[in-house]
């Protein structure tokens, strides 16, 4: 697992078109903003613990909400959607294996709960499976967040950035950024990709502490 940590406007990147997006942290809830090719409008989502087996999942801004038997599916409201001005959220409780649909084929789920920390699962036809994030103890101003995503590279926003323009530079002409993240990677990307680290290893960035548990 590759652990990184992020503050509120920070994002992660992976391959294949991607980006997560720290959109708030307060009072030990974490809301993330999943962009990805076929989610459109884009998701936010945040999970809280439960118990050892069990997590709750939010959806922000739905816009309808349809449930048969044990499905669940939630339509999301794009960018000036009633919705999002009135900060409304859906939520249900998920044992870990179970999802619910969101919007147009992505399966957000529980992938596993431990130590009070909850792994969501992001599945679509689109962006493949395996995908899996943890949010582990907010600290502060910022989250640590677990990225497992197999056979992808990861990386900061901010690092890609700088291998995307350094790609620019060195090709003497514009790339198309979508491209780049559908897994064309920047000049020197394969040396630059995230590396992963234990979760309970990975120490904070330079300058932050994290708060006794």
């Amino acid at each position: 697992m590759l652990v990184l940590n992020r503050r509120p406007g920070e994002s992660i990147v992976i391959e294949h078109g991607i980006q997560l997006t720290v959109l708030s942290v307060t009072d030990r809830k974490v809301w993330l903003g999943i962009e990805a090719p076929g989610v459109d409008p884009a998701v936010r989502v945040s999970a809280t613990a439960i118990s050892e087996d069990v997590a709750r999942l939010e959806i922000g801004a739905p816009r309808s909400v349809s449930m048969e038997g044990d499905r669940i599916s939630v339509q999301v409201g794009g960018e000036g959607h009633p919705a999002i001005g009135a900060q409304a959220t859906f939520s249900v409780n998920r044992t870990v294996g179970q999802s619910l649909d969101v919007g147009d084929g992505l399966q957000v789920g529980v992938g596993s709960v431990a130590k009070g920390n909850p792994c969501i699962t992001l599945e679509s036809p689109s962006i493949g499976s395996g995908l899996r994030i943890t949010l582990i103890r907010p600290a502060g101003s910022y989250v640590r967040i677990g990225v497992e995503a197999p056979e992808r590279r990861v990386y900061r926003r901010e690092l890609w950035d700088d291998m995307v323009a350094a790609n620019k530079a060195a090709a003497g002409e514009g790339d198309d950024l979508t491209s780049l993240l559908a897994g064309e990677h920047p000049a020197g990307g394969a040396q630059h990709a995230e590396k992963a680290a234990p979760a309970e290893d990975a120490a904070p960035a330079a300058g932050e502490k994290v708060r006794p548990s």
